[in-house]
């Protein structure tokens, strides 16, 4: 019996000892671009390799890794594209992680343009060996010498361009693809080649162009990278991935997505990706096809504590689960500028989106070739994207799964509408299913849509708008703040027939309008008082009509649209939803006294309020 007892003992020493190795006795690799050698061993500084490829490629001499391992990255720029298929998974306390470890580490998935030859003035030319989608130099997008919405242009026609319509300037690039040269005017002048940084971004969409590319992997964990020039930052596919982790990075510069499917992203700058749409409205990405700057798994999956910006297509995107589950978190994210919807949920259930903040700036021509297009309605109504996306698209997938989707104290500002529902494809008969939108400010811009000359049009700005289908189901719009103040704009738009709303309970908002008395559009405009006495299920019961009070409406900081001080009529005035969310924007608890407070801010007595009106975002411009 002793002896059975030393050995079970023995075993169980031996099975710790096995699970240990995953983090006591994991494997450190290193590598270093510059003093780094693939034949090294890679295990120490001094032993480095050269080359990223080398450790996560499945070729031969790769190092054979196990969960637990880090690879380190020494600073500088590494231009290689990494394919990871087929190697080592890690687990879910072993992740196997790729990180920098003495500074900035850039991955570059473009080609190296080199042979610069002077053409003209401060103008040069390459032959790059591929179609070229953008230019980057010294984190500057150039614009390209021609029209949009037509040809690239042609050098033939560089005298005419650069002596006539003076289209040729700085900060200038043309593709022209009939000789495969590529001509520059650099940000400061000079040779490209000269400059710091030097991104030619490929036309051609595919895995094998881009920066990370994992396939049928978990449990890799990428960190404190900078992701750049690529097709796509990092692109996650195959059967259910999991723990696929992106943090503490930079995404920038993408000829299509910056990040695709990741199961967590946390931390990361993620802009300019999807340069097919540089400049803004370039044809054919005028209306739709776009990728989305950050796009995360549907099932399970977690977007916390990101700026996503300047992107050509959607922000933060969530979509297409087959799976029951779904439950996506968006959190604690800041997103603007973006040319669609700033938050996007489609076609997956269960997804949580909270304490976000996303807001457009105003028109401006720095989204478009110097404003060029910025007369062309299609065009200049996106210059203001969307600031939540609620939507289920069909057009492959054979499903249509959003429901059960709680939107909560998140804060939209200068959005052409602040939130939306789309139905379309094969779902477009299909409503929204029990979505909760609960305790979020939606200020509507300050100003009239760009291009239209109808103050009734419904395509000016709004807080809301829903496109009713007679499936529409469960959903509660409570506690919500709709600011506005442009004659053109409204809070409210409605469009259907309004025999079929029943499937929406609009109660206890704060529903402002201060220039515009019939702001809301229930199929014609009308007051709130003539909303209030319709017909049907509740509506407008318990509803506040005057200004709300917030610090600054129309800043560029969440703050701005704290309440300002204790007369606010949107305290204790909201519903009880205890049952669903118990604190605001900013964690605080609610309620603070008798009854929850309307909108993403609880306010709370004797706490400072910071009145100093918010300076317009700076850096936003492209010379």
């Amino acid at each position: 019996m002793k002896t059975i007892k030393h050995l079970l003992f023995f075993s169980v020493f031996i099975l710790g000892l096995l699970l240990l190795r995953h983090s006591a006795f994991a494997t450190n690799y290193y590598v270093d671009g510059v003093n780094g050698n693939d034949n090294n061993s890679g295990t120490s500084i001094n032993n480095a390799f050269k080359t990223i490829r080398k450790i996560v490629f499945n070729g031969a001499g790769a190092p054979v890794l196990a969960p637990g391992d880090n690879i380190n990255i020494a600073a500088g720029t590494y231009r290689e594209r990494l394919s990871i298929i087929n190697r080592t998974n890690g687990t879910a306390n072993n992740p196997i992680t790729v990180r920098s470890y003495n500074g900035e580490v850039r991955i570059d998935g473009s080609a190296a343009v080199t042979s610069w030859t002077k053409v003209a003035g401060e103008i040069y030319k390459a032959t790059p060996g591929f179609a070229v989608r953008a230019v980057v130099i010294d984190n500057t997008p150039l614009y390209p010498v021609a029209a949009l919405g037509t040809a690239e242009g042609s050098i033939a026609t560089y005298d005419t361009y650069a002596k006539t319509s003076g289209l040729w300037a700085e900060s200038r690039y043309l593709y022209e693809p009939s000789t495969g040269d590529l001509y520059v005017w650099a940000p400061g002048g000079g040779n490209p080649a000269s400059h710091s940084e030097l991104g030619v971004i490929n036309t051609a969409h595919d895995t094998s162009l881009m920066d990370i590319m994992l396939w049928d992997m978990s449990y890799w964990v990428f960190d404190s990278l900078t992701l750049q020039f690529g097709d796509e930052g990092i692109y996650v596919d195959g059967d259910a991935p999991a723990g696929v982790t992106l943090k503490n990075s930079i995404v920038r510069y993408h000829n299509w997505s910056g990040v695709t499917n990741v199961n967590i992203a946390l931390n990361n700058s993620v802009y300019h990706s999807f340069m097919n749409n540089w400049p803004r409205g370039r044809w054919p990405w005028i209306w739709g096809g776009w990728g989305g700057g950050l796009t995360v798994n549907p099932n399970g999956g977690l977007a916390e504590n990101n700026l996503v910006y300047m992107n050509g297509g959607e922000g933060i995107l969530v979509y297409n689960s087959k799976s029951a589950a779904g439950g996506t978190i968006v959190r604690n994210n800041t997103v603007y500028n973006n040319w669609s919807m700033q938050l996007y949920f489609d076609n997956f259930p269960n997804g949580l989106m909270e304490r976000n903040f996303a807001y457009s700036i105003p028109d401006n021509a720095w989204k478009t070739n110097n404003g060029q297009i910025a007369n062309d309605y299609d065009i200049s109504k996106r210059l203001r994207g969307t600031g939540i996306g609620l939507a289920n698209e069909d057009y492959y997938q054979g499903y249509c799964a959003l429901d059960n989707v709680m939107v909560r104290n998140n804060i939209v500002v200068g959005a052409r509408q602040g939130i939306v529902y789309l139905a379309e494809g094969a779902c477009s008969t299909v409503g929204l299913h029990n979505a909760k939108i609960y305790n979020n400010t939606f200020v509507v811009p300050n100003a009239k849509q760009p291009g239209l000359t109808e103050s009734a049009s419904t395509d000016n700005y709004k807080g809301f708008q829903y496109n009713w289908v007679a499936d529409t189901v469960g959903n509660e719009f409570k506690n919500n703040i709709i600011y506005a103040s442009d004659p053109w704009s409204w809070t409210i738009v409605h469009t259907g027939n309004n025999s079929v709303y029943s499937g929406f309970v609009f109660d206890n908002n704060l529903i402002y309008h201060s220039s515009r008395a019939s702001n809301i559009y229930w199929n014609t405009p009308m007051t709130h008082a003539t909303w209030l006495g319709l017909s049907g299920p509740s509506h407008g019961i318990g509803d506040v009509t005057s200004d709300p009070k917030l610090v600054f409406p129309y800043g560029f900081t969440a703050a701005s649209c704290n309440l300002s001080d204790n007369t606010s009529p949107a305290i204790n005035v909201g519903a009880d939803l205890s049952a669903y969310l118990s604190t605001d924007y900013l964690g605080t608890s609610r309620p603070q006294s008798a009854a929850f407070d309307i909108g993403a801010y609880e306010y709370v007595s004797g706490a400072p309020i910071d009145t100093t009106a918010p300076a317009a975002p700076s850096g936003l411009s492209v010379s």
